[in-house]
C-alpha cells in the first residue's frame, strides 16, 4: 500500500467527525533543537521488561509552520537491540488546549506485481498530503498549507514500525505483525501523554490510510484494551474515534472487488479487456478461498503468505500490468512502484541543516518514503482481516469512520463499502438500514454518499483518488473543508465527540417510537449517561419535549419511569410490566436520564473529575442534550421543559439555568434549546428556608399526625415512620417501598440487552441498584446550598416555574416549599404573595390540590399524596402536567385556568414559622432527597 490520500474530502469529513470547523507563507531553512527526555516502564505478559525514553526537541517555526508550536522526537525502547520511533507533533492552529490530538500512521507500498504491506513513513503523509506544509519543487524549502489537518487539530505524525522512515532499529527489533504494532504505539502513547500532560484531556484519535486499514484497528483496539483494566502507573487515554482512508481492513472481502473496478466502474474506464476481467473474476473463489485459509487456520504464516501471492498475481497484478495508476484509475502511474515522484521531500529530508533541526538520530539513515524490509517482514500479515478489531470499540461508544476516495482501485470503494455492510456488531441492523444520504457541499455540488448509524459511518468522496498531491492540485480542499457542518447538524456531525449509542426498543410501550441507549459527555475520558426516551402517545410532532431527573442525589430516572409516570409499571413479580394509562408520556416526548455517573446505567471511566457540584450537574447534562438534539433534529423546535422531584431541586434550577444561560451566548455553534419552563416535584431548593419548617409539619399536618413527642421533642419511632410518606410505615428502610421488583426486571439479562446496556459500566457492582450510596456522598459538599435564586433570571426573562408538592411528604414538605417560593425575590415575588390559595379541580370533581399562581410562577400543594406524586397520584399529576404545559383537552385547561385565575382574588399573608426547637439528636433516619 502507499500514503495516497484524499486530503480534500477528509478534511470535511474530519471536522464533521470531530465537531470543529477552518488560513499561508513560505519557509526556508531553520536552526538546531534542545532535547529533554523522560522515561517510561512497562511489562509484556510474556514476562519481558522494558523501558522507554521519550526524548523532544522544540522545531524552529521557521521549518514548516510558523504559527504554531511544533515538536519532534524519539520513543528509544531500552531492552531492544536500539528500537526507536520517530515522531513530529505540530499543534492546532485554532485551540490547541481544546482541539482533538490525533495521530497519524501512514500504510505501505505496492512491491512489484503485487499489493504490499506497511513500510512508508508518515513523514511523506505530513508533507504531501495533510500536513502544515509541503516541499517546493527545489527541494530547499516548505510553502504554508492553508487546508492542514493542524487548522483544528492537533496532529501526531508517528514513523512507524521500526525501520520506517528515521525510525530506526536493528534488524532484530523489526516486527512483522499488527500485535506488535498495536504493542509498541500503545506504549509509545503512555510515553507521550505521560510526558505531555497538557494533552490528556483532549479527545484523542487514530487515524490512518491505505495499510492503516491494518495499523489503526489494531492500535485502537489495543488503546481500547488498555482501558479497561489500567495498568499501574499507565494514564487513560481518551479514544474517540477511528478513521481509515481508502485502508486494506478486511481482505477477505476486499478483493472480490478488484475485478470491478477494473472493468465496470463509475468512471466507465475499462482499464482490462473483458477476457482479463472474466480471468480475474474466475480467480475470486479460489482467492477468497485462500484468505479465508489465512483467517482460520491460526493465522499461520505460510497459509497467510500463500494467499498473497496467489491474489496478487491472479488478480491485482492484471492490473497493475495496463500501467495506469493503482491509486486513481484516471491517471497513468509515473514512477514504477508508488506512481508520484516524491524526489522533492526525499532531497528535503535528505538535508543535514533539516535532519539537525528535526534532531534525527545519525542511527536513522538516510530517510526513504517506503521501507521495502519491512515491506517484506508484513506479507504473512497482509492476508489477515482486522475488522473484528473494531467491534468491541464500536459497541462500547469508540466512533469509526470508513472514507473512501472512489477512484482508487487498489483499496477501492466498492470493496471498502461491502466489508461496513458485513460487519456484525450491535448497530449492523441499523447500519444496513440507514439511508445512504448525499454528501453536498454549500455551493450545493454534490461531493459524496454517507451512510451513517450508531457511530458507525461509510463516506464514499466522489472524484478523489488516494492523493491529490499538495503542489499540484489547488485547495479545493479548503472549500471541501470550510463547510460548517455543525450549522447545519449534518448527519456527520452525529461521530462528533458528543457520541451516541442508542437502539429503538420496543420494551415497555410497544405501541410509540422509544429509544434507549448512550450518550458520551464531551470533553470526558468516558463518562457515558445512560437515557431511556418515549414519544408522546399524542402527538409527538408538536408536543413538549421533556426530561425527567430523579434526586438522591444518586438515585436512578429509571426508576421513576418504571415506578411514577413512565408509559408502564413493572409487575410484583418483577418479570414483566403493565402499560401505565397515566403516562405523562400522554402528551409529551418524555427523557429519563440517569445522572450523574455512577447513578442507575451510567458510568465513568477511570481519571474522569467526579461530579459533585450542581455547575458540573448542569455542564454535563447541557452537552448530553446537544447530543441528544443532534441526534434527534425533529425535537429541536418542540417546547423544552425539565422536571425533577426531589433532589431535583438542586438539579433542575443548575440544568434550566445553564440552558438560560448558553441561549443567550450561543454563537451559532451549539443548538438553541427551547426552554418554556422547569417543574419541580416536592423538592430541595432552599434548605436554609425548608429546614426550619421540618418542626411546624411534625406537629401540624393536615393529616393530624404528631410526628414530635411533647416530652422530649424526638421523631416517634423514626425507624418506622416513612418520611416521604406520613400516612404509612417505613417497611424497607432506608426509602422505605419496596423497589425489588423493579430491580429483578431492569437485571434481567434479555431486559439489559434490550436496553444496550454496556457491561464494562459496572466494575463495582455487575447490578443495576435504585441508589448508589457514592454518588450519594460526592455530594455531601452540595446538599446545603440553595438554588432557588437561579430561578429569578430565569423567571424575569418568561420561563415558567411549576412547584409542586404532595402535602403527606416529610422530609420535603408543603410547608417548606410553600415558604421559600413566597420568599423568592424577583419582580413578581409581590403578585405571587398576594395570590389565594385556590381550589383546582380534576377530572371526575376530584379536589386535586390548591394552587397559587402569578406571572408565570405556580405553586400547587397536592392533596393526598407523599413525595412521589405521580405515584400516589397518577391521574392528578398527569393532568397537571398537560394542563400546565398547555396541551391538556379543553376541559382541562378551562379547568387549570380557572384556578389559576381564582388564586389572584384575594390578599393572602404570607406563611409565618412558629419557632420549635428540635433536639440535633432527635433520630431523623436517613434520608435522600
Amino acid at each position: 500500500m502507499n500514503v495516497m490520500f484524499l486530503s480534500a474530502a477528509v478534511r470535511v469529513a474530519l471536522l464533521a467527525l470531530l465537531g470543529f470547523s477552518t488560513q499561508t507563507d513560505s519557509a526556508t531553512l531553520p536552526g538546531a533543537s534542545t532535547v529533554k527526555a523522560t522515561t517510561h516502564a512497562w511489562s509484556t505478559p510474556g514476562g519481558h521488561h522494558y523501558q522507554g525514553v521519550l526524548s523532544s526537541n522544540a522545531v524552529s517555526s521557521e521549518l514548516c509552520d510558523p504559527s504554531v508550536e511544533s515538536v519532534s522526537g524519539y520513543f528509544n525502547i531500552t531492552g531492544t537491540r536500539d528500537a526507536a520511533y520517530f515522531y513530529w507533533l505540530f499543534e492546532s492552529r485554532a485551540d490547541p488546549r481544546s482541539d482533538p490530538l490525533i495521530v497519524w500512521l501512514t500504510g505501505g507500498p505496492v512491491g512489484g506485481r503485487g499489493v504490499g504491506t506497511g513500510g512508508c513513513s508518515s513523514i511523506l503523509a505530513l508533507f504531501v498530503e495533510n500536513g502544515p506544509c509541503y516541499v517546493n519543487e527545489w527541494g530547499n524549502g516548505t510553502v504554508l498549507n492553508p487546508d492542514s489537518w493542524n487548522s483544528n487539530a492537533n496532529i501526531l505524525w508517528i514513523d512507524q514500525p521500526v525501520g520506517v522512515g528515521f525510525s530506526y532499529g536493528e534488524r532484530a527489533d523489526y516486527v512483522d505483525g499488527e500485535e506488535g504494532v498495536g504493542e509498541d504505539l500503545y506504549q509509545f502513547l503512555q510515553a507521550f501523554f505521560k510526558a505531555n500532560e497538557k494533552y490528556r484531556e483532549l479527545a484523542f484519535y487514530i487515524f490512518g490510510e491505505s495499510y492503516g486499514g491494518h495499523y489503526a484497528p489494531a492500535a485502537g483496539h489495543r488503546v481500547w484494551e488498555g482501558n479497561q483494566d489500567l495498568a499501574q502507573g499507565d494514564v487513560y487515554i481518551n479514544l474517540q474515534g477511528i478513521g481509515i482512508g481508502n485502508g486494506l481492513t478486511d481482505p477477505e472481502i476486499q478483493y472480490a472487488y478488484y475485478p470491478q473496478m477494473s472493468y465496470n466502474n463509475s468512471y466507465g474506464i475499462q482499464a482490462v479487456d473483458e477476457e482479463t476481467f472474466n480471468d480475474m473474476q474466475d480467480a475470486v473463489p479460489t482467492c477468497l478461498h485462500l484468505i479465508h485459509r489465512c483467517q482460520h487456520n491460526g493465522g499461520e504464516d505460510f497459509a497467510c503468505s500463500v494467499a498473497q501471492v496467489y491474489c496478487n498475481a491472479a488478480i491485482e497484478s492484471k492490473y497493475v500490468e495496463t500501467g495506469l495508476n493503482v491509486y486513481d484509475i484516471r491517471i497513468p502511474c509515473e514512477v514504477p512502484g508508488l506512481c508520484y515522484d516524491f524526489s522533492r521531500v526525499e532531497t528535503f529530508l535528505q538535508n543535514p541543516e533539516i535532519l539537525c533541526a528535526l534532531g534525527v538520530s545519525p542511527s536513522a539513515g538516510t530517510w526513504q518514503s517506503c521501507n521495502m524490509e519491512v515491506n517484506k517482514d508484513f506479507r504473512a500479515d497482509f492476508m489477515k482481516n482486522m475488522q473484528d478489531k473494531l467491534v468491541p470499540l464500536l459497541d462500547n461508544g469508540v466512533a469509526v469512520l470508513i472514507y473512501a476516495g472512489d477512484a482508487d482501485f487498489i483499496c477501492n470503494w466498492y470493496g471498502n463499502e461491502a466489508w461496513t455492510r458485513a460487519l456484525e456488531w450491535t448497530g449492523q441492523d441499523e447500519f444496513l438500514v440507514a439511508e445512504d444520504m448525499p454528501w453536498k457541499l454549500s455551493d450545493g455540488v454534490e461531493a459524496g454518499m454517507v451512510r451513517t448509524a450508531k457511530g458507525f459511518t461509510f463516506l464514499r468522496v466522489y472524484g478523489a483518488p488516494k492523493l491529490p498531491l499538495l503542489w499540484r492540485t489547488p485547495s479545493r480542499t479548503s472549500k471541501l473543508l470550510s463547510e460548517h457542518l455543525l450549522e447545519n447538524y449534518s448527519i456527520l456531525q452525529r461521530m462528533s465527540p458528543h457520541r451516541q449509542e442508542s437502539i429503538e426498543t420496543k420494551l415497555c410501550d410497544p405501541d410509540v417510537n422509544s429509544q434507549a441507549g448512550y450518550f458520551k459527555i464531551s470533553g470526558s475520558k468516558d463518562k457515558n449517561y445512560f437515557y431511556w426516551f418515549f414519544e408522546s402517545r399524542a402527538t409527538p410532532e408538536t408536543d413538549p419535549l421533556i426530561i425527567w431527573l430523579t434526586g438522591g442525589p444518586g438515585c436512578s430516572s429509571i426508576l421513576a419511569l418504571l415506578y411514577e409516570n413512565g408509559p408502564c409499571t413493572v409487575n410484583d413479580d418483577g418479570k414483566d410490566t403493565t402499560l401505565n394509562p397515566y403516562s405523562w408520556t400522554n402528551h409529551a416526548n418524555m427523557l429519563w436520564i440517569d445522572q450523574p455517573a455512577g447513578v442507575g446505567f451510567s458510568y465513568d471511566g477511570p481519571g474522569d473529575n467526579v461530579t459533585d457540584t450542581e455547575d458540573e450537574v448542569a455542564e454535563d447534562l447541557y452537552h448530553f442534550l446537544q447530543s441528544f438534539l443532534t441526534a434527534n433534529p425533529q425535537y429541536i423546535k418542540n417546547d423544552f421543559y425539565v422536571f425533577g422531584e426531589s433532589y431535583g431541586g438542586h438539579f433542575v434550577p443548575a440544568v434550566a439555568h445553564k440552558i438560560f444561560v448558553a441561549n443567550i451566548q450561543n454563537s451559532g455553534q451549539a443548538i438553541p434549546i427551547n426552554l418554556q419552563g422547569l417543574g419541580i416535584g416536592n423538592g430541595m431548593t432552599d434548605p436554609e428556608l425548608q429546614y426550619q419548617y421540618y418542626a411546624d409539619y411534625a406537629v401540624s399536618n393536615s393529616y393530624g399526625i404528631n410526628l414530635i413527642s411533647a416530652e422530649n421533642v424526638e421523631v416517634v419511632d423514626s425507624e418506622e415512620v416513612n418520611v416521604y410518606d406520613i400516612r404509612k410505615n417505613c417497611t424497607t428502610p432506608p426509602l422505605c417501598y419496596d423497589f425489588h421488583p423493579v430491580e429483578k426486571w431492569l437485571n434481567t439479562p434479555s431486559v439489559q440487552e434490550a436496553l444496550h446496556v454496556r457491561k464494562r459500566g459496572f466494575k463495582d457492582n455487575s447490578r443495576w441498584k435504585v441508589c448508589s450510596d457514592k454518588v450519594n456522598l460526592q455530594f455531601s459538599g452540595d446538599m446545603m446550598r440553595s438554588y432557588d435564586k437561579l430561578l429569578i433570571p430565569l423567571l424575569e426573562s418568561g420561563v415558567k416555574v411549576l412547584n409542586y408538592a404532595g402535602d403527606a411528604d416529610f422530609i420535603c414538605n408543603y410547608l417548606g416549599i410553600e415558604a421559600w417560593s413566597d420568599a423568592l425575590v424577583w419582580s413578581g415575588q409581590k403578585a405571587f404573595q398576594a395570590t389565594n390559595r385556590s381550589a383546582w379541580m380534576t377530572e371526575g370533581g376530584i379536589e386535586g390540590g390548591l394552587v397559587r399562581s402569578a406571572e408565570g410562577f405556580t405553586f400547587l400543594r397536592m392533596f393526598d399524596s407523599g413525595h412521589m406524586c405521580p405515584l400516589d397520584q397518577p391521574a392528578v399529576s398527569a393532568e397537571m402536567v398537560a394542563a400546565w404545559t398547555g396541551r391538556g383537552t379543553k376541559a382541562v385547561q378551562e379547568r387549570w385556568e380557572a384556578a389559576v385565575a381564582a388564586s389572584a382574588a384575594e390578599v393572602l399573608d404570607p406563611p409565618v414559622m412558629e419557632e420549635i426547637a428540635v433536639d440535633e439528636n432527635s433520630g431523623l433516619q436517613e434520608v435522600r432527597f
